[in-house]
């Protein structure tokens, strides 16, 4: 029994010495092998969702900057832009290749402008306008206050871009004469707020560029007028909006020097110098003459051209419309109504007149006594606006305009420019 018991007390403080030892050697792997194994397990999947996350960010930026219509209006990233660095390098080289092929469809492409007043039925038929791809329309006012009017509506916008027109708005001045003028452009306040109002307005609209037609500057005007455009056009690069001006023929002889529009200053500034090809004989005129003819046209983009203006610049501007003179016995013109030129090619037909073709001016001419008094018409056709057009290529011009479609019929047009 003693020999039992005392197996027992020796043997009892041994075994359990001996499995307690394994039992904690076995928690202790437990404690530690376990956490670990999640943790590996848990960072696994952890890595293979960020991978997950990044792969359908991939995509998404890929969608983004491969399709330029899902993109916001500006192409310009702010500073403080939350996107990653990456994605605005990205977006800042597809809106420059998107631009530059822009530019390049634009200079391959002859510009056929057609300026448009009021928001009229005219915006309906535009599609049966064959090559024309840019319109300008009435967009802002200059009030007698010097405050802007925009009269420029969201349907006939929305007429345009469905048209795939482009979008000269043209900013014109109520009261367009020198003495009014000259106020505007000596206040400084009244220019700035002008052309902010115009860029955030243009701006909002997606307007494609501004066609400013303030047409009576005196030549004592000619620095600040410079200046209001120079400022206009800085302004209006900052959202990428084009700036033209319509500029009339300066008098004969002075070569630019007499003038209230700097020529190689405005040309240094604006996109496209638009010369107004008419009113070589206007309303009023004691003298009856034609609107425009050839070789006035050919001899003003001459001087155009050797004043500063380049070729490349230039927009030849025509007439949609004649003056149909009439003299009293003593000679004095009485009347002088402007109208199309579809109507009157009408009315000359209808009454069976013959024409005289003057070649120098590149145009008919005809003179008849009727009801008291003496008419005489000068009538540029079809025919004829072919000869006119034929200067664009001749002296590498931008390309032609025409004041306004609503003196135009389509199919008149299309006589014109579909060939």
């Amino acid at each position: 029994m003693k020999d039992s018991y005392e197996y027992i007390r020796i043997t009892l403080p041994y075994h359990f010495i001996k499995y307690t030892c394994i039992y904690v050697f076995l928690i202790t792997i437990i404690v530690i092998a376990i956490p670990s194994i999640l943790v590996t397990s848990f960072s696994s999947i952890s890595v293979h969702y960020d991978h997950t996350n990044n792969d359908t960010n991939a995509v998404r930026h890929k969608a983004m900057t491969a399709d330029p219509s899902k993109q916001s209006p500006s192409t310009k990233t702010a500073a403080g832009s939350s996107k990653p660095p990456s994605m605005q390098n990205t977006e800042k080289k597809s809106a420059a290749a998107n631009q530059q092929n822009d530019s390049t469809t634009n200079n391959n492409e002859s510009i056929s402008l057609g300026w448009i007043v009021g928001n009229g039925y005219i915006y309906n038929q535009l599609n049966n306008y064959k090559k024309l791809n840019t319109v300008s329309p009435t967009f802002a006012t200059i009030d007698k206050n010097y405050q802007v009017k925009f009269d420029l509506n969201t349907s006939t916008m929305n007429t345009l871009k469905s048209e795939h027109k482009k979008s000269w708005g043209r900013l014109i001045i109520d009261n367009d004469n020198k003495t009014n003028v000259h106020s505007f452009l000596s206040n400084a306040k009244n220019t700035e707020n002008i052309i902010n109002s115009v860029y955030t307005q243009a701006s909002r609209q997606h307007i494609d560029g501004i066609n400013l037609d303030i047409e009576n500057v005196d030549s004592n005007d000619r620095t600040l007028f410079s200046a209001f455009v120079k400022n206009l056009s800085t302004k209006l690069s900052q959202a990428n909006i084009s700036l033209s001006i319509d500029l009339p023929a300066d008098p004969k002889g002075n070569l630019n020097s007499a003038s209230g529009f700097d020529h190689k200053l405005l040309a240094t500034y604006c996109d496209y110098i638009i010369f107004m090809g008419y009113d070589l004989h206007w309303s009023s005129d004691p003298v009856p003459g034609p609107v425009t003819s050839l070789n006035w046209l050919e001899s003003t983009v001459q001087e155009f051209i050797k004043t500063g203006i380049p070729a490349k610049k230039i927009i030849l501007g025509l007439p949609a419309y004649t003056r149909i003179w009439k003299e009293n016995s003593s000679g004095k013109v009485v009347s002088d109504p402007a109208l199309s030129l579809s109507y009157v090619q009408q009315l000359v037909t209808q009454n069976h007149r013959s024409l005289q073709w003057k070649k120098d001016l590149g145009e008919y001419y005809i003179s008849y006594p009727a009801n008291g008094l003496q008419y005489k018409i000068w009538m540029p056709t079809a025919k004829t606006f072919n000869t006119f057009l034929s200067l664009v290529p001749k002296y590498h011009l931008a390309g032609s305009a025409v004041w306004d479609l609503n003196l135009m019929p389509s199919n008149y047009w299309n006589q014109i420019y579909a060939n």
